[in-house]
């Protein structure tokens, strides 16, 4: 699972998928083991455990149903032998996990990464690397400003601003109302020469902003990145949403929290 996040897709809905298939194959290869049940259904599960635990219910708390889920396939493989479960039971459990995989994470993750709130926006100044005005609180005048941190080096960022230029295409007769800023810090080492050629090679149609020593990616209360803020027209912070995952569906999410700003 930990292989086919790194080297195919970070896509939580598949790696679950990957995870629950790998289970129970590696159940099915046990089932005739003379080791007693329950040392078996821990010697399978601990490493997949563990290694959840740590990498993906650390960071997203409501994705714990998986580890139920997971177990409930290992002990379905050990028992195949024993003739049970039953077939019925067996495509009802692969049907359950298909629906869990493609309709529950996707909700799950967008639950825990974004949150929809009303608090003044701190203020901000940010090096404009496109020229040489300052990019402030002040300056973006009566817009719905999205803000969105990131790194040259980290592949989340990169994914996610996938969506935000189909966020902006979609959101085009807004144009004039709405300013997207990506926002480069020296995190992970880099420098405004390094945003510079990512913005020009990818050729991004946004504002491009430097934030030394990350001062306003940590006043808006980010950890990490990517991190993406979302300022009304009157200076409130109305959205947060700080890393991304391939599973959620943060183009539909953010286009609906944007259009009904937009049109308040």
């Amino acid at each position: 699972m930990a292989l086919f996040m790194k080297l195919i897709s970070l896509h939580l809905s598949y790696s679950f998928l990957v995870g629950a298939a790998s289970l129970y194959f590696v159940s099915l290869w046990q089932k005739d083991n003379p080791m007693h049940l329950l040392l078996k259904f821990l010697i399978i599960s601990f490493p997949l455990f563990s290694g959840y635990y740590l990498l993906i219910i650390s960071e997203l708390e409501g994705l714990w149903f998986a580890l139920p889920v997971f177990a409930l396939i290992i002990f379905t493989g050990l028992l195949s032998h024993k003739n049970w479960p039953k077939y019925w039971f067996a495509s009802a459990l692969v049907i359950t996990t298909c629906l869990i995989a493609f309709l529950v994470i996707p909700k799950s993750i967008s639950n825990d990464l974004m949150k929809e709130i009303s608090e003044p926006a701190p203020d901000y100044t940010l090096e404009n690397l496109l020229n040489e005005d300052e990019i402030t609180h002040q300056s973006m005048g009566n817009h719905v400003v999205i803000l969105d941190f990131f790194g040259t080096w980290c592949a989340p960022c990169i994914a996610e601003m996938k969506e935000l230029q189909q966020i902006k295409e979609r959101l085009s007769s807004y144009e004039s109302q709405l300013k997207f800023i990506i926002v480069c810090t020296d995190k992970g080492g880099d420098t405004p020469e390094k945003a510079l050629k990512f913005h020009a090679k990818r050729q991004l149609p946004f504002l491009l902003a430097y934030d030394s020593q990350a001062v306003v990616h940590h006043s808006f209360g980010f950890t990490g990145v990517p991190g993406l803020a979302v300022i009304d027209k009157k200076g409130k912070l109305r959205l947060k949403h700080e890393g991304y995952n391939q599973a959620e569906n943060l183009e539909d999410n953010l286009i609906a929290v944007l259009e009904e700003i937009l049109n308040e």
